[in-house]
């Protein structure tokens, strides 16, 4: 969460959040995090619209996803951005590789760690 944390406060150099953009989240709050969460979501609400998370949708996935559901997810969205920002550094990369290797039309990729892919 720290990534987002930073991006909902306004403390990221690259990203900002803006009304119409479309916020997912896709994994469950670890026991003992949930007020910080909570405060996290709450400012979200503030900036984006489009907010979505297992209390309200089926967005659920466990873990970090394979090459296959990556693809399906991106397919399904068509983001706009492509900013992978919560796994280690190798797997910031390989989520960036994987969507810029589909050929997404104008799609931005982001390595978070960085600011680059």
């Amino acid at each position: 969460m720290a990534a987002l944390s930073r991006i909902v406060a306004g403390n990221h150099k690259h990203i900002k959040i803006k009304k119409e953009d479309t916020v997912i989240f896709s994994s469950s709050v670890i026991p003992g995090n949930e007020r910080t969460v909570q405060r996290v979501k709450d400012n979200l609400y503030r900036q984006s619209d489009n907010v979505y998370h297992s209390d309200i949708i089926d967005v659920h996935i466990s873990g970090h996803s394979n090459i296959e559901g990556i693809k399906e997810m991106l397919r399904e969205i068509k983001p706009d951005y492509f900013i992978p920002v919560y796994a280690n550094h190798y797997f910031l990369k390989e989520g960036a590789k994987i969507a810029m290797g589909m050929d997404l039309e104008k799609t931005e990729f982001l390595c978070q760690t960085t600011g680059r892919l």
